[in-house]
């Protein structure tokens, strides 16, 4: 099977847009989510430095934490809005560029209005054109995930990893519309190898490595954090997948909230802080992500099927040959076994 398929857009639900609170109205929630995030197949965020080798980002600096490995912020907060894009939904906010201008339908189309913005970019932020009117900061932010328990994994070599196809049009704009978001699916054994004569050597971390999270949320309504809840969460037989190397299957992960602090608005009388955690937090999530693990739309069908977990016993993942291509060039991506 193709090691993607895609997650379509229920054009039934378009994205529901409306004005973020801000520092004028102090009715939203605020606080801190705090968690882990651990390895269910090797890992590697490229440090950007080293070619041959590829190694795992490190913490530099004089501090307890120097050397440490760890997932950036803007890695974390990249992944948990690719979630909440595709379930909220939000908008595509690719759809400026012009490979996918005539694609999109117009209700899913790129905010333009701060006053008008979509789930994922009253979360996470806006950045219109022109002046500085035109840009929302969000009101989540994700802190570096610094490794707690770091698991060795023998150094491999992994072959060259294709970049996306968009020319190939009749898998990402079957019929003139796009195909829908690009998801990889889980699959165990990872395809990594010991051969030197082909691609580059890397340097991952193993199985049941685990980093800490941090988020911290300002100012946000209560559907807003379930969906944000919801897109860190999900479901117990659903697992995210980020890092370098998601088509050979590195990068699937598991993530779980450890406690959830609320902080009282600025001008509330109590300036008591709540803390949900062990059983009272159990109840909590199961509360506010429930509509959302009851829905059965094509798209949260879709991305339960991809992200299952654990993988679909005896599958093997790999991307269609040359020849393939060749010979099939107008095939759909069914053919290759992935829908």
């Amino acid at each position: 099977m193709n090691p993607y398929d895609f997650v379509p857009l229920d054009l039934s639900n378009p994205p529901r847009r409306h004005r973020p609170l801000d520092w004028r109205n102090v009715s939203g929630l605020r606080g801190v989510i705090s968690g882990t995030v651990t390895a269910e197949t090797p890992i590697l965020i490229c440090d950007g430095r080293s070619e041959n080798p590829i190694r795992f980002m490190r913490l530099s600096g004089l501090g307890t934490t120097s050397g440490k490995a760890f997932l950036p912020g803007s890695s974390l907060k990249g992944l948990i809005r690719s979630v909440v894009e595709t379930v909220a939904p939000g908008c595509w906010w690719r759809s400026g560029e012009s490979r996918w201008k005539d694609a999109i339908p117009n209700d899913f189309r790129a905010c333009t209005d701060r006053t008008r913005l979509c789930p994922a970019c009253r979360l996470f932020g806006f950045l219109g054109e022109g002046s500085r009117s035109s840009v929302s900061l969000g009101a989540v932010r994700f802190q570096d995930a610094v490794a707690e328990d770091e698991k060795p994994h023998p150094a491999s070599w992994v072959g060259p990893l294709e970049s996306p196809k968009h020319q190939h049009r009749v898998w990402y704009f079957p019929n003139g519309s796009v195909a829908g978001r690009k998801f990889y699916f889980h699959h165990v054994p990872i395809f990594l190898g010991s051969d030197p004569g082909r691609g580059k050597r890397v340097e991952p971390l193993g199985v049941g490595t685990t980093f800490r999270f941090s988020a911290r949320f300002d100012n946000v309504e209560q559907d807003d954090l379930d969906l944000l809840l919801y897109a860190l969460t999900l479901e117990p037989n659903l697992r995210h997948k980020m890092s370098y190397g998601k088509p050979v299957g590195l990068g699937s992960v598991r993530v779980a909230i450890d406690h959830i602090e609320f902080h009282p608005a600025l001008a509330a009388a109590d300036r008591t802080r709540q803390r949900l955690e062990g059983v009272e937090l159990g109840r909590y999530l199961d509360q506010h992500t429930e509509r959302f693990r009851a829905r059965n739309d094509p798209t949260l069908s879709a991305f339960r099927r991809i992200w299952h977990w654990p993988p679909a016993p005896g599958v093997t993942y790999r991307y269609p040959s040359r020849e393939w291509f060749r010979a099939h060039p107008t095939a759909p991506l069914a053919e290759t076994g992935a829908a």
